[in-house]
Protein backbone atom coordinates (compact mmCIF):
# COMPACT_ATOMS: atom_id res chain seq x y z
CA UNK A 1 0.00 0.00 0.00
CA UNK A 2 1.61 3.29 -0.98
CA UNK A 3 1.35 6.26 2.39
CA UNK A 4 -1.09 8.48 1.68
CA UNK A 5 -1.53 11.94 3.20
CA UNK A 6 -4.21 13.97 2.67
CA UNK A 7 -4.12 17.63 3.61
CA UNK A 8 -6.83 19.78 4.33
CA UNK A 9 -7.88 23.75 5.41
CA UNK A 10 -9.91 23.67 8.17
CA UNK A 11 -11.06 27.23 9.55
CA UNK A 12 -12.43 27.13 13.03
CA UNK A 13 -11.87 26.45 16.88
CA UNK A 14 -9.31 23.33 17.01
CA UNK A 15 -11.81 22.34 20.02
CA UNK A 16 -14.48 21.93 17.91
CA UNK A 17 -12.54 20.07 14.94
CA UNK A 18 -13.62 16.68 14.79
CA UNK A 19 -10.54 14.76 14.39
CA UNK A 20 -8.30 11.01 16.74
CA UNK A 21 -5.46 13.78 17.75
CA UNK A 22 -4.51 17.47 18.23
CA UNK A 23 -1.59 18.91 17.66
CA UNK A 24 -0.27 22.26 19.14
CA UNK A 25 3.31 23.39 19.61
CA UNK A 26 5.51 25.68 22.37
CA UNK A 27 8.94 27.14 22.55
CA UNK A 28 10.85 27.30 25.76
CA UNK A 29 10.26 31.16 25.82
CA UNK A 30 6.77 31.27 25.20
CA UNK A 31 5.17 32.18 28.67
CA UNK A 32 2.13 32.17 28.66
CA UNK A 33 1.70 29.80 26.32
CA UNK A 34 0.23 31.33 22.74
CA UNK A 35 -1.64 30.57 20.20
CA UNK A 36 -3.40 27.38 19.73
CA UNK A 37 -1.58 25.85 22.79
CA UNK A 38 -2.65 29.09 25.05
CA UNK A 39 -6.16 28.49 24.09
CA UNK A 40 -6.13 24.56 24.55
CA UNK A 41 -4.58 24.89 28.10
CA UNK A 42 -7.39 27.45 28.86
CA UNK A 43 -9.34 24.56 27.97
CA UNK A 44 -7.76 22.36 30.49
CA UNK A 45 -7.25 24.20 32.71
CA UNK A 46 -3.48 24.94 32.89
CA UNK A 47 -2.84 21.02 32.82
CA UNK A 48 -0.33 21.51 29.61
CA UNK A 49 1.18 24.65 30.59
CA UNK A 50 2.06 23.17 34.27
CA UNK A 51 3.87 19.57 32.11
CA UNK A 52 5.30 22.22 29.78
CA UNK A 53 6.76 24.14 32.51
CA UNK A 54 8.07 21.52 34.43
CA UNK A 55 11.59 20.92 34.39
CA UNK A 56 11.31 17.62 32.47
CA UNK A 57 10.27 19.15 29.31
CA UNK A 58 12.67 22.25 27.93
CA UNK A 59 10.25 23.28 24.88
CA UNK A 60 13.23 21.53 21.99
CA UNK A 61 11.99 19.98 19.26
CA UNK A 62 11.66 16.68 20.13
CA UNK A 63 9.96 17.35 23.37
CA UNK A 64 6.52 16.17 23.38
CA UNK A 65 3.91 15.37 25.71
CA UNK A 66 0.15 13.33 25.02
CA UNK A 67 -2.58 14.03 27.03
CA UNK A 68 -6.35 12.69 27.12
CA UNK A 69 -8.93 16.12 26.72
CA UNK A 70 -11.52 14.79 28.69
CA UNK A 71 -14.08 15.86 27.06
CA UNK A 72 -12.53 19.60 26.54
CA UNK A 73 -11.68 19.49 23.00
CA UNK A 74 -13.53 17.52 20.28
CA UNK A 75 -10.33 15.61 19.67
CA UNK A 76 -9.86 12.63 22.95
CA UNK A 77 -6.25 13.22 22.68
CA UNK A 78 -3.68 15.98 22.68
CA UNK A 79 0.01 16.35 21.81
CA UNK A 80 2.13 19.10 22.45
CA UNK A 81 5.60 19.23 20.74
CA UNK A 82 8.46 21.55 21.35
CA UNK A 83 9.33 23.78 18.57
CA UNK A 84 13.12 24.94 19.76
CA UNK A 85 13.23 28.71 20.47
CA UNK A 86 10.86 30.68 18.03
CA UNK A 87 14.33 32.79 16.78
CA UNK A 88 15.22 29.53 15.25
CA UNK A 89 12.75 28.32 13.91
CA UNK A 90 13.68 28.06 9.87
CA UNK A 91 13.02 25.62 7.22
CA UNK A 92 15.23 22.18 8.97
CA UNK A 93 13.11 23.04 11.98
CA UNK A 94 9.89 23.31 10.74
CA UNK A 95 10.71 19.69 9.00
CA UNK A 96 11.44 17.87 11.88
CA UNK A 97 8.54 19.13 13.51
CA UNK A 98 5.99 17.80 10.87
CA UNK A 99 7.98 14.86 10.77
CA UNK A 100 8.24 13.99 14.56
CA UNK A 101 4.25 15.05 15.03
CA UNK A 102 3.41 13.15 12.05
CA UNK A 103 5.29 10.46 13.36
CA UNK A 104 3.78 10.41 16.84
CA UNK A 105 0.39 10.40 15.40
CA UNK A 106 1.49 7.39 13.22
CA UNK A 107 2.15 5.39 16.48
CA UNK A 108 -0.41 6.17 17.58
CA UNK A 109 -2.95 4.82 14.84
CA UNK A 110 -4.57 7.82 14.22
CA UNK A 111 -5.97 8.63 11.25
CA UNK A 112 -7.43 12.65 11.47
CA UNK A 113 -4.68 14.60 13.10
CA UNK A 114 -5.86 18.56 13.56
CA UNK A 115 -3.01 20.44 13.04
CA UNK A 116 -2.96 23.85 14.72
CA UNK A 117 1.24 24.48 13.85
CA UNK A 118 0.56 25.78 10.33
CA UNK A 119 -0.21 29.81 11.16
CA UNK A 120 3.44 29.75 13.40
CA UNK A 121 4.62 28.09 10.44
CA UNK A 122 3.75 30.78 8.12
CA UNK A 123 4.24 33.59 10.19
CA UNK A 124 8.29 32.52 11.57
CA UNK A 125 9.18 31.78 7.72
CA UNK A 126 8.34 32.02 4.34
CA UNK A 127 8.83 28.42 3.56
CA UNK A 128 7.76 27.10 7.17
CA UNK A 129 4.51 25.83 6.04
CA UNK A 130 5.98 23.88 3.27
CA UNK A 131 8.40 22.42 5.72
CA UNK A 132 6.07 21.70 7.65
CA UNK A 133 4.04 19.55 5.45
CA UNK A 134 7.53 17.97 3.58
CA UNK A 135 8.16 16.80 7.39
CA UNK A 136 4.67 14.93 7.72
CA UNK A 137 5.56 13.72 4.19
CA UNK A 138 8.72 12.13 5.41
CA UNK A 139 7.15 10.34 8.35
CA UNK A 140 4.57 9.14 5.91
CA UNK A 141 7.16 7.77 3.45
CA UNK A 142 8.76 5.83 6.81
CA UNK A 143 5.93 3.96 7.66
CA UNK A 144 2.60 2.51 5.80
CA UNK A 145 -1.00 4.18 6.26
CA UNK A 146 -3.14 6.79 5.46
CA UNK A 147 -3.06 10.16 7.53
CA UNK A 148 -5.78 13.20 7.28
CA UNK A 149 -4.41 16.22 8.23
CA UNK A 150 -6.32 19.05 9.22
CA UNK A 151 -4.36 22.45 8.83
CA UNK A 152 -6.14 24.63 11.59
CA UNK A 153 -6.46 28.47 11.14
CA UNK A 154 -7.94 30.16 13.91
CA UNK A 155 -9.37 33.57 13.26
CA UNK A 156 -7.49 36.65 14.25
CA UNK A 157 -4.06 34.38 12.98
CA UNK A 158 -2.19 34.98 9.91
CA UNK A 159 -4.07 33.69 6.59
CA UNK A 160 -2.73 30.30 5.20
CA UNK A 161 -2.43 31.86 1.94
CA UNK A 162 0.43 30.38 1.11
CA UNK A 163 -1.18 26.61 1.16
CA UNK A 164 -2.34 27.89 -2.85
CA UNK A 165 0.86 28.10 -4.01
CA UNK A 166 2.43 25.51 -2.32
CA UNK A 167 5.22 23.41 -3.82
CA UNK A 168 5.24 19.70 -3.85
CA UNK A 169 8.70 19.11 -5.62
CA UNK A 170 10.73 18.75 -2.41
CA UNK A 171 8.59 16.13 -0.66
CA UNK A 172 9.66 12.57 -0.52
CA UNK A 173 9.18 10.00 -3.33
CA UNK A 174 6.72 7.54 -2.54
CA UNK A 175 4.02 9.10 -0.74
CA UNK A 176 1.08 10.15 -2.28
CA UNK A 177 0.24 13.92 -1.20
CA UNK A 178 -3.32 15.41 -2.32
CA UNK A 179 -4.43 18.47 -1.49
CA UNK A 180 -8.19 18.66 -0.96
CA UNK A 181 -9.85 21.09 -2.98
CA UNK A 182 -6.73 21.91 -4.97
CA UNK A 183 -6.53 18.63 -8.46
CA UNK A 184 -3.47 20.70 -9.55
CA UNK A 185 -1.35 20.11 -6.17
CA UNK A 186 -2.20 16.52 -5.82
CA UNK A 187 0.55 13.79 -6.88
CA UNK A 188 1.74 10.64 -6.44
CA UNK A 189 5.44 10.79 -6.01
CA UNK A 190 6.99 7.51 -7.22
CA UNK A 191 9.05 5.97 -5.13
Amino acid sequence: MTPALTIEFCDGLLERIGADLAVVGWAPEDRPLRGAAGRVDWRLCGELWTLCSSEKLSGAVGDAVLLPTGGALHAPLLLAVGLGARSDLGVGVWREVGRDALSRALGLRVERVALALASDAVESHPQGLEALLCGAAMAMAEREGRMRVLLVQTEGEPALSSLGSLGLEGFPPGVEVRIAGSPELSTNFPA
